[in-house]
């Protein structure tokens, strides 16, 4: 992940402290996988391997 990538991450979900584990989770997670897809690439964390999922549904990789 880019500095970019992180910083408009950090600016597009709230803070740990302002929302519950679970929901913080969840935002990020779906943060990250939209900056995956917006980016056409892959993105690591500590949680998931998050991947370009528009592209791999096109080729067939991930059934909906």
């Amino acid at each position: 992940m880019t500095s970019e990538e992180y910083q408009l991450l950090e600016n597009n979900i709230p803070k740990a402290n302002n929302v519950s584990n679970e929901e913080y989770e969840q935002l990020l997670n779906e943060q990250v996988q939209k900056i995956a897809n917006e980016n056409n690439h892959s993105i690591e964390t500590p949680m998931a391997h998050l991947r370009q999922i528009i592209k791999m549904k096109i080729q067939g990789k991930i059934k909906k």
